[in-house]
């Protein structure tokens, strides 16, 4: 059979889903011939197939400079994206949108890829876009309510979340998304109603489950109902864990204190800090650090609005050259060249937040990798965000996180982290230097807001600014759980919070009673 041949047949498998079909066609194609309509066929099969690694090498050879197909564009763009590799993407679906500017679902895939990047108003721009060639789209819509609210711009946020769930009302996420936009009120009692009527729902998948029992637990809290509240958080924890453990993610307590015993054992004492392992003196990095739920964004919120102060967000730097850095300092007894761990995090915080003094990484979990980053970075600042247990714990109980710690979704294993945490910080406040080392009360932080800031400030050894008193006007991008809380002026409901489940969450408040 001619080439020509093979591959009109394989379009033609391809145009009627056939996709396995058509790969092999277009693999007997590229046997005898270098056919850049054979690779853009076949990377497109493939990518439909869902194999992105396979894909984009074909996708890549068939989108010359000249190339004027923006299908093979299209599905390169998303083929990245699957890869992670973002800015191919965005210039997949920049050539795309030069092709034909005229297809709303570009618009979207692009507005991703940007937000990915942190390119929040651009994603907008192209969202907008999206919705001016096609009013009801609803996806675009959707992404538009997840994204503003980092900028802090929640009543368009809400707007744009209740129009895509009223597009599309039986979207559990597009629910999710409406209800977390902003707080409820009572006008928007037929759409939580809605929503109610969908969580009894016998065919609704785990992941509509946990949604809408977060969601419709956020909304009864909001309107002060907090008997139903609890209802739903406790049902869309009892899902969500269970989803965990189908995905073999199980919280190990022994195996966590273990591993704090480690780190415990390897930086004993303020010995343990030898001079050797020093790789930088520079005083840029602000780790901000303490329990999720404990305060750590408003900490950075209110510092990043100082002139000289920037917010690099949570920077994963430490996930994992902690626990290498501690294997061979303890294990080895020190590095032969530190500053390689050192100079690469420093860069890293002066390209976001380039011309600042100071620079805070707000990544709570870092209290685990305080011994390395101490013995690394000595004159780094930590600030350490303290707040009443129950209240951490019941925010963690009643977040629906992105990516979830690996002991949410269990009050008992809230509280076994929790303690470890615990445990952890008490040691690093008696071996690290008290001028490296502040401590914080988020009741403060609310109750004494100017004199807990000018102390922030000046443990920084920065001239205080009055800007630093208006967290809520900070333009920066928020991307967190608690965006929302930190666009308000400083408020003191949260304190407390606790008192009004603990009635209604008896069980989970026994297991963090002892804390």
């Amino acid at each position: 059979m001619k080439d020509d041949q093979l591959l009109r047949e394989a379009d033609l498998a391809r145009e009627r889903g056939n996709f396995e079909a058509a790969a092999e066609l277009y693999e007997k194609v590229l046997r005898t011939a270098d056919s850049l309509p054979a690779a853009a066929g076949l990377g497109i099969a493939l990518h439909e197939m869902g194999r992105p690694a396979q894909a984009a090498p074909y996708l890549s050879r068939a989108a010359t400079v000249d190339c004027d197909d923006g299908k093979i564009f299209v599905s390169l763009g998303r083929c990245c994206v699957n890869l992670g590799r973002f800015d191919e993407a965005v210039r997949a679906f920049e050539r795309a949108i030069e092709i034909d500017p005229e297809i709303a679902r570009v618009r979207l895939f692009l507005g991703y890829a940007l937000s990915v990047q942190n390119n929040i108003l651009a994603a907008e721009a192209q969202l907008q876009k999206a919705i001016e060639l096609d009013p009801v789209f609803a996806a675009a819509h959707d992404l538009l309510a997840f994204l503003l609210p980092k900028l802090g711009r929640f009543d368009e946020a809400r707007e744009h979340a209740r129009t895509a769930s009223n597009l599309e009302p039986s979207s559990a996420a597009f629910g999710f998304r409406f209800v977390n936009a902003g707080r409820v009120e009572a006008a928007d009692r037929p759409v939580i109603d809605r929503l109610a009527s969908l969580a009894g729902s016998a065919s609704l998948s785990d992941n509509d489950r946990i949604r809408l029992g977060f969601a419709l637990g956020k909304a009864k809290e909001d309107q002060g109902e907090h008997r139903e509240s609890a209802s739903y958080f406790i049902q869309a924890n009892k899902v969500a864990l269970s989803a965990m453990a189908k995905a073999g993610k199980q919280f190990d307590a022994r195996e966590h204190r273990q591993e704090v015993d480690f780190i415990l054992e390897g930086f004993a004492n303020r010995e343990s800090f030898r001079p050797s392992f020093r790789g930088s003196s520079s005083e840029l990095p602000v780790f901000v650090i303490g329990m999720m739920r404990s305060g750590t964004t408003l900490v950075e919120q209110i510092l990043s609005c100082h002139p000289d102060v920037g917010g690099a967000g949570e920077v994963s730097y430490w996930i994992e050259a902690g626990p290498k850095t501690h294997h061979n300092l303890v294990q080895r007894g020190g590095l032969a060249e530190p500053q390689r761990v050192a100079e690469p995090y420093i860069q890293l915080l002066a390209s976001r937040c380039p011309g600042k003094a100071r620079v805070c990484d707000k990544l709570p979990q870092n209290y685990m990798n305080l011994g390395v980053i101490h013995a690394i970075l000595p004159e780094a600042r930590i600030i350490h965000c303290r707040r009443d247990p129950k209240d951490v714990c019941l925010s963690l109980f009643t977040t629906p996180f992105g990516i979830p710690p690996p002991f949410a979704y269990s009050a008992d294993h809230i509280a076994a982290a929790y303690r470890q945490y615990q445990r952890l910080v008490q040691h690093w406040r008696s071996v690290l230097p008290p001028d490296r080392f502040l401590e914080v009360d988020y009741e403060d932080l609310v109750t004494a807001k100017e004199a807990t800031a000018r102390r922030m400030i000046e443990f920084l050894g920065l001239e205080w600014d009055e800007s630093c008193l208006y967290p809520e006007r900070n333009p920066r991008v928020v991307d967190t759980p608690s965006q929302w809380q930190v666009r308000q002026p400083v408020y003191g409901s949260s304190i407390g919070r606790w008192k009004r489940f603990s009635e209604w969450m008896a069980p989970q408040f026994e297991a963090w009673s002892r804390l």
